[in-house]
């Protein structure tokens, strides 16, 4: 799955690189920064410039998720085993959980995160951002279902590009 924000809209790229529109709607601001989906097959659309989590039941029906009242703008986001959905801030330099009822909590945040922007989760709950490379010097941080932040990794790539996705396939 992609989104393309030019378009507003979200495509299926099968394995045979058949693609095919899965999503189009004007709930989509022109910068969609992160697709994931829980078990329920609802995918969740992260949008930089509305504040939003749209979430998009296998029906086709959309609704807003999540909106903060002030700028947030979220970016990466995951979903953990048991459906929780985080979301890295970039401009609040933190990494939020949504549970499924809409609760909003503060999971990390300091230094270490500054223009998060790719999210990956594991198995283990282990949260992995990637950080915008002008602000945090490509790096990677880890952080543990308890909040502890750390750095995983840094100096990735060049100083050319940046490192903007993650993904941790499932063992």
């Amino acid at each position: 799955y992609a989104g393309n924000s030019d378009f507003k809209s979200v495509a299926k790229v099968t394995s045979e690189g058949i693609v095919s529109l899965y999503a189009t709607n004007s709930f989509f601001s022109s910068a969609m920064t992160g697709l994931a989906f829980d078990k329920a097959n609802n995918l969740y659309v992260s949008t930089w410039e509305n504040n939003k989590i749209i979430k998009i039941n296998p029906s086709g029906v959309y609704s807003t998720f999540y909106q903060w009242s002030s700028t947030y703008v979220p970016s990466g986001i995951a979903i953990d085993q048991l459906d929780n959905l985080y979301v890295n801030s970039w401009e609040n330099r933190l990494i939020g959980k949504i549970d499924q009822s809409g609760n909003y909590s503060v999971l990390a945040s300091g230094s270490a995160i500054y223009g998060p922007y790719g999210m990956a989760i594991d198995s283990e709950g282990k949260i992995y951002s990637a950080n915008y490379p002008w602000q945090a010097g490509n790096t990677i941080t880890e952080t543990l279902p308890d909040g502890t932040l750390s750095t995983y990794a840094s100096s990735v790539g060049g100083t050319g590009g940046g490192l903007w996705y993650l993904t941790v396939p499932e063992p």
